[in-house]
């Protein structure tokens, strides 16, 4: 296969070194191929390259997420939220415990950001921290991992930025970040309406398309 010169310099322009690029690459007639023997020391390295420019995608065509939520039991370690309230108001059961899954998240990338539209019939009306009602539909939580390295850092230390959205379907974001994707392969029969977006950046290993 192929790859033209706008691509190869696409990714010079994207911070891969090019070293890196003609380890693996042979130029032929003003465009670049794969070479016939790469070491797995390079496609390692490669991988490892091109990792840090992709994003994993975690998406629930679910109940999404108020303010509240967030706040109450989302970003709460040790909350018993969901053994004490097993089931959504849609009848799903909830999956996890303890507020630990997140932290999970770090193993995946060393970026987060949460993307939620929530179903106002199945939640409590949304307010802010004062008790006020709010407009918004959804919300967009952000948080870097790497915030926690270093000596004498304790959770409590590091901040996770929280912004209101007015968006009115998770359909609505998914198109906006994945503009190519075809919402048939990961359900067909889901209206994506509301529901919640994990979009993890900076990955620390090699990805590819998983649906379930």
């Amino acid at each position: 296969m192929s790859y033209h010169l706008p691509i190869f310099k696409s990714f010079l322009d994207r911070g891969i070194p090019r070293e890196n690029l003609v380890a693996i690459y042979d130029s032929v007639d003003e465009a670049y191929q794969l070479k016939d023997f790469i070491s797995d020391g390079e496609k390692a390295e490669f991988k490892k390259l091109i990792s840090q420019l992709s994003s994993l995608y975690i998406i629930d065509s679910g109940e999404g997420m108020t303010q509240n939520v967030i706040r109450n039991h989302w970003m709460t370690i040790g909350t018993d939220n969901k053994t004490t309230d097993v089931f959504t108001k849609t009848g799903r059961v909830k999956a996890g415990a303890k507020g630990i899954g997140r932290f999970a998240l770090d193993k995946l990338g060393s970026k987060c950001e949460l993307i939620t539209v929530f179903n106002p019939d199945n939640h409590e009306p949304d307010t802010n921290e004062t008790g006020i009602p709010t407009k918004n539909s959804g919300y967009i939580w952000k948080v870097n991992w790497d915030d926690f390295e270093g000596e004498f850092k304790t959770i409590d230390k590091v901040i996770a930025e929280l912004i209101g959205t007015e968006t009115k379907t998770l359909r609505e974001e998914l198109i906006a970040q994945l503009p190519n994707l075809d919402l048939t392969e990961i359900g067909s029969e889901k209206k994506f309406d509301y529901g919640t977006i994990l979009k993890i950046t900076g990955l620390r290993d090699t990805w590819g398309r998983l649906f379930c």
